[in-house]
């Protein structure tokens, strides 16, 4: 559940939706409300919770990320501007609130500003994050080395609802990107059902598995974490 209600609440942005709440109900209070702000209203709401339950609709799965409920934001802007203008006006009445009113505005600059560019800033000062995009370019580089003289085919099966590129290599991995690249792509399960086989599988630790071998060679040079291995498909 906490992957669904997270999401969503981060997903109303919420340095805009208080704000926009504000100008919504003062219109109302003031019976300045039209049918245009409900047309607007409306569509709002049916695109945010149409984004934010469209994984339950298709796939039975309650989660969500914020990144697709921004489509809707814009929609929310104009209430907005409305409440921010209003909490302004007040705000401006004696110098003191004015003060007030300016460090609120710089508040919400600096809480945007930071929500914006926190999950790059967090790619390089997390240390869980640092593994992941130090695993993802290592492995990127030490698999397109391993396949480069290798023949190469498409894949033909295709999914409407799964994207995919339709090359090789095929990367079976939790680190999605390393497939993309690599030139290839991530071996979604679909394609395991329809006997199309991983080239490659980057793990979290050693495996011991008939079949597979070990891609090492270039392993310092590409900084690969000690605790990732890449093993290639050994061809039959």
């Amino acid at each position: 559940m906490s992957d669904f209600l997270l999401p969503l609440l981060k997903g109303l942005y919420p340095q805009f939706f208080l704000f926009a709440a504000l100008g919504i109900f003062l219109r109302i209070r003031r019976r300045e409300w039209t049918r245009f702000d409900s047309l607007l209203l409306g569509m709002y709401l049916f695109f945010f919770l149409s984004l934010a339950f469209q994984p339950w609709l298709f796939y039975r799965l309650l989660v969500t990320s914020r990144r697709y409920l921004l489509v809707a934001l814009p929609l929310c802007l104009p209430f907005t501007a409305l409440g921010v203008r209003d909490a302004w006006r007040f705000l401006c009445r004696t110098p003191r609130r004015k003060i007030a009113g300016i460090l609120l505005l710089a508040v919400c600059t600096v809480f945007t500003v930071w929500d914006v560019y926190s999950p790059l800033i967090k790619e390089y000062t997390s240390r869980k994050k640092s593994h992941e995009r130090q695993t993802v370019v290592a492995a990127a580089r030490m698999i397109r080395a391993d396949w480069r003289n290798r023949a190469s085919a498409r894949v033909t099966v295709m999914r409407c609802d799964e994207y995919q590129s339709g090359k090789h290599p095929l990367v079976e991995t939790h680190f999605g990107q390393v497939g993309y690249l690599s030139g290839g792509q991530l071996c979604h399960p679909f394609l395991k059902e329809a006997s199309l086989l991983p080239d490659y599988r980057v793990t979290v630790g050693r495996i011991n598995e008939p079949g597979w071998t070990e891609v090492a060679e270039g392993r310092a040079a590409a900084r690969l974490p000690d605790d990732i291995f890449i093993y290639r498909r050994e061809a039959k």
